[in-house]
C-alpha cells in the first residue's frame, strides 16, 4: 500500500521556495541529492539539512507548499537511477521479511539508505544481523 504522503504533485528541485505550513516560515531549497535536502530560511538565513524522504513526505502531506522558484547557478545533483532490490538475495532475509519490507515501501537502495535503523528494525523479521547485511548489500 502506498503512503498518501508520497503523492507529490510537482518535481522537487533546487531553487524552489516553500512555505512551512506549521510555522509560516519561507524556505529556499538550496541543494538536494538522493538522500538529503538543504533548506535555508529566507527570513533569518539559517540552514537545515533534512532527509529527502522525510521532506518529500512533508510535501506530499501538505506541510511544505511550493511557492515559487529562484535562479540557481547550476544544477548540483543529477537524478540517480534506483534499482529495485530482491531482498531474498540478502543473507538472512527470507520470503516473509522480504514481503514485509516491500509492504512497508522499502523496495530500492535509496529507501534503505535514507531510513533510520530503529525504523527498519521495527519491521517484522528485521533484526540487527540482517539489517547489517541489508546495509552492506545496498552500499
Amino acid at each position: 500500500m502506498n503512503d498518501p504522503r508520497e503523492n507529490i504533485q510537482h518535481v522537487i528541485k533546487a531553487g524552489q521556495t516553500y512555505e512551512d505550513d506549521r510555522t509560516g516560515e519561507p524556505l529556499h531549497l538550496i541543494f538536494l541529492d538522493d538522500l538529503n535536502v538543504l533548506l535555508r530560511s529566507t527570513e533569518d538565513q539559517s540552514a537545515r539539512l533534512d532527509k529527502r524522504k522525510q521532506f518529500e513526505k512533508g510535501v506530499g502531506a501538505g506541510r511544505y507548499k511550493v511557492t515559487g522558484e529562484v535562479d540557481v547557478i547550476a544544477d548540483v545533483a543529477e537524478e540517480v537511477e534506483h534499482t529495485a532490490i530482491d531482498w531474498t538475495e540478502v543473507p538472512g532475509v527470507g520470503q516473509t521479511t522480504a514481503l514485509a519490507l516491500q509492504k512497508a515501501g522499502y523496495t530500492t537502495d535509496r529507501d534503505i539508505l535514507a531510513e533510520d535503523d530503529d525504523v527498519l528494525m521495527s519491521i517484522r523479521g528485521v533484526g540487527a544481523g540482517n539489517l547489517a547485511n541489508m546495509r552492506e548489500y545496498v552500499s
